[in-house]
């Protein structure tokens, strides 16, 4: 497998991952957005921030078994 191929197979999982918790902190954090904008950004931030801490975490790992 090529490390291009790698990286985006990374990519898939962290962004899958990231969705995922995402969705269930919004579960439990739904009744204290007002409007549209307020839920939009929270999901633009939390899905940016948990995909750079999912992949990172991903990369983490892949160093240690080398």
């Amino acid at each position: 497998m090529s490390e291009h191929d790698k990286c985006v197979r990374e990519m898939y999982r962290a962004l899958t991952l990231a969705g995922v918790l995402t969705v269930i902190i919004f579960s439990f954090t739904h009744t204290i957005f007002a409007g549209a904008g307020e839920v939009i950004g929270f999901f633009a931030g939390t899905e940016l921030v948990l995909t750079y801490a999912v992949w990172s975490a991903i990369d983490w790992i892949d160093k240690k078994r080398e």
